[in-house]
């Protein structure tokens, strides 16, 4: 047993040399604080690189999910933009576009027109609308789809009274359409849409037997005047059209009159007869004979003078 401890003691002093048990104390306490600071420096260090990689994650998540949205946000006004469920625009209104007639022209509007035993159009030297204070009994202008409009019968009392020659007459005509105001992206949400008056109060007569030609600057309402005659419009119509005495239908004019649209795609070197059999040979069955197409081409592009 002694022989053990003198030889632990003659251990210690080749390792510790000469030092006391207060150095050899010293000397531990040291290396016990470095291995503690070097530990709390290397938790430290841990800790910042966690919290910069978690804000980092969560700044990049957030940034990705604000555009995502305004991405789906822009996506769907120009969709629904495309698909005109918004409300147009003076320029959309007004554009040359023409796109193919739906099933609804608007919506029904009545116009109560008082008039006197010399009210009427004039003939076709004199354009003037001459109106007195004694009243006649009202009639009624209505527009609107098949559905809405059920009475074509004719018109009475002088409201559409005009020269002999006349075929096609409309008197006091208006025409009111929705506008919507600002940036394209935030039209619909943060604007209100006002009513843009298109026509208004509008008296012309188109003659039997003549060609008639509606000039005017870019935007004057040329195309919309149209679009209302024919059973285009889909703003708010208020006035009084009439053919023959007849107040106008959609179906009425559909059987009366031809409507050729200006579009970009026609082609500027053929007639409107040949256009319409280019389309017809194209669009028609080709179980079809040449004179079959030729007669629906004929009924089709004609205008009857009755």
């Amino acid at each position: 047993m002694e022989k053990v401890r003198t030889s632990n003691v003659c251990f210690c002093k080749s390792l510790f040399g000469d030092f006391s048990h207060l150095e050899l104390l010293l000397v531990v306490i040291v290396a016990v604080v470095v291995v503690v600071v070097v530990v709390v420096v290397a938790v430290i260090v841990v800790a910042v690189v966690v919290v910069v990689v978690v804000v980092v994650v969560i700044v990049v998540t957030a940034v990705a999910v604000i555009v995502v949205i305004v991405v789906v946000v822009v996506v769907v006004v120009v969709v629904v933009e495309k698909e005109n469920l918004l409300p147009r625009t003076k320029s959309e209104n007004l554009s040359r576009s023409h796109r193919p007639p739906e099933h609804q022209y608007g919506s029904l509007r009545t116009r109560d027109v008082h008039v006197s035993q010399h009210e009427g159009l004039a003939d076709c030297n004199d354009n003037t609308l001459t109106r007195s204070t004694s009243e006649r009994p009202s009639q009624t202008a209505v527009y609107g789809s098949r559905e809405d409009v059920s009475s074509n019968g004719p018109v009475h009392n002088d409201v559409v009274r005009s020269s002999p020659r006349a075929c096609l007459n409309v008197i006091g005509l208006s025409y009111t359409v929705k506008e919507k105001s600002g940036h394209w992206w935030n039209r619909s949400l943060l604007h209100k849409a006002k009513d843009k008056q298109v026509l208004q109060n509008l008296s012309m007569t188109f003659n039997k037997g003549e060609m008639t030609a509606i000039v005017g600057t870019s935007g004057s309402g040329k195309t919309s005047l149209l679009d209302v005659i024919s059973g285009r419009a889909e703003g708010e119509v208020d006035g009084v059209v009439s053919y023959k005495h007849h107040q106008c239908r959609l179906h009425m004019m559909r059987e009366k009159s031809s409507y050729v649209l200006q579009a970009d795609r026609l082609l500027p070197t053929l007639t409107v007869r040949e256009t319409l059999t280019y389309m017809a040979l194209m669009k028609l069955p080709g179980t079809l004979s040449s004179e079959q197409i030729d007669r629906k081409v004929r009924r089709r592009g004609s205008v009857t003078s009755e």
